[in-house]
């Protein structure tokens, strides 16, 4: 998600919500594991220090977050 495009790195996000989506459908190691892989990724962005780079990060911590609360909600 660090993407010189603004367009592309918002697809991406709107893409990783739906992997977060089927992941909190499934078992408890499986979510855990994408989110995980997600804060990963996102501390991998923060330590490239570019702008395209730290938004990708920011965009992976929001849906990383809404899935978690959405997660939550649900039974």
């Amino acid at each position: 998600m660090s993407s010189e495009q603004v367009a592309i790195r918002e697809a991406a996000a709107d893409a990783l919500a739906g992997c977060l989506l089927i992941a909190t459908q499934r078992d408890g190691q499986s979510k855990s594991e994408a989110y995980d892989m997600v804060l990963e990724q996102a501390q991998r962005g923060f330590k490239l220090n570019t702008p395209e780079a730290i938004h990708g990060s920011l965009l992976g911590y929001k849906e990383r977050s809404e899935e978690r609360r959405v997660g939550k909600e649900c039974p």
